[in-house]
């Protein structure tokens, strides 16, 4: 039950990041924000699930974690990013994504975790 709710979780949290980065594309807004936004907002998401205890190896937990955000963010999409600015030579642009991506990242769990305790 638990690979059925990892694999389901996956499916939905992949469409949901490819909806995102579409409608980020359709606006005329980089892939970059698209991806700093994605992954910020499971970082939110991940907070808000930590406060609430539901890490104990449930199905739920499964279809969370290891399906959902680990398909809707992705540790290679950001380092791809990452290297486009460097092979580019833009090292303004990659410290400043580097930077801005942990910092809203952190931000944003820190506020989902102090969401999910108020929720509990």
């Amino acid at each position: 039950m638990k690979i059925i709710a990892l694999c389901m979780g996956a499916c939905i949290g992949a469409l949901f990041r490819c909806l995102i980065m579409e409608i980020f594309a359709y606006f005329y807004i980089g892939s970059n924000i698209a991806l700093l936004f994605v992954n910020s907002f499971g970082c939110f998401v991940s907070g808000i699930v930590l406060s609430l205890e539901i890490l104990d190896k449930t199905v739920l937990s499964f279809f969370i974690f290891a399906g959902f955000l680990s398909s809707f963010t992705t540790f290679s999409s950001f380092i791809l990013q990452l290297y486009s600015y460097v092979v580019a030579i833009e090292s303004l642009n990659a410290i400043t994504f580097l930077v801005m991506s942990i910092f809203y990242g952190f931000l944003l769990f820190a506020l989902g975790v102090k969401i999910g305790t108020v929720i509990k």
